[in-house]
């Protein structure tokens, strides 16, 4: 799947509130349902550092608004690995389980890139949110650096609103989960999950 942001410099006007509560005890803090999508022999037992310049800076679930030049519109931090699938639970409690059942103006779209994960190569959770076919920012959690990124036009709401829920909700699901294991039996004809192509899934709409 396919999704680039628009060219427009407008702002789009986006409230700084979550149009929903989140209660701590009405949320499954356990990480198995992630293993369902994520198998544990399709994630790394450790993170490769990473490359870029700019990347190797980053600080471990700590945001420098200031890291990228404006013109990337982007911001980013560093996971550590032994809360990865703490950070895919929080990513699918926040964006599937409250955005995706709030829904009327903006869409979700939850993908893997690439779509199937076999052998060797960088592997990432992609989250697009998108308001009348125009990217809001666009959420790469990259699984084989631990690099969490988001990049479009509203990224900064992304830091001062949707970040430090998901930094509360990762601390959360570690808490309920004080022994994640990694399976290091790592099987090469790993596949990914795409939700959007489960025919129920595919158009998961979120509002603001």
């Amino acid at each position: 799947m396919s999704n680039s942001s628009s060219a427009h410099d407008a702002q789009i006007s986006m409230s700084d509130k979550f149009p929903f509560e989140i209660h701590e005890d009405e949320i499954d803090k356990s990480v198995t349902p992630i293993f369902k999508d994520y198998p544990r022999e399709c994630l790394p037992e450790k993170f490769k550092n990473p490359s870029g310049a700019k990347a190797k800076k980053l600080q471990y679930e700590i945001i420098d608004p200031n890291l990228y030049e404006p013109p990337a519109r982007m911001v980013a931090c560093r996971i550590k690995r032994n809360r990865l699938e703490a950070w895919i639970r929080a990513l699918g409690v926040l964006y599937y389980e409250h955005f995706g059942k709030k829904a009327e103006l903006f869409q979700v779209d939850w993908y893997d890139d690439p779509h199937q994960w076999e052998g060797e190569g960088n592997k990432a959770i992609c989250i697009n949110l998108t308001n009348d076919k125009q990217l809001i920012y666009k959420i790469t959690l990259f699984i084989t650096t631990g690099v969490l990124q988001a990049q479009g036009l509203s990224k900064d709401l992304f830091t001062t609103r949707d970040f430090p829920t998901l930094v509360n909700l990762v601390h959360c699901i570690c808490v309920h989960n004080p022994s994640l294991i990694v399976n290091t039996d790592v099987d090469s004809t790993c596949k990914s999950s795409d939700k959007n192509s489960i025919e129920e899934s595919t158009s998961v709409k979120i509002s603001f």
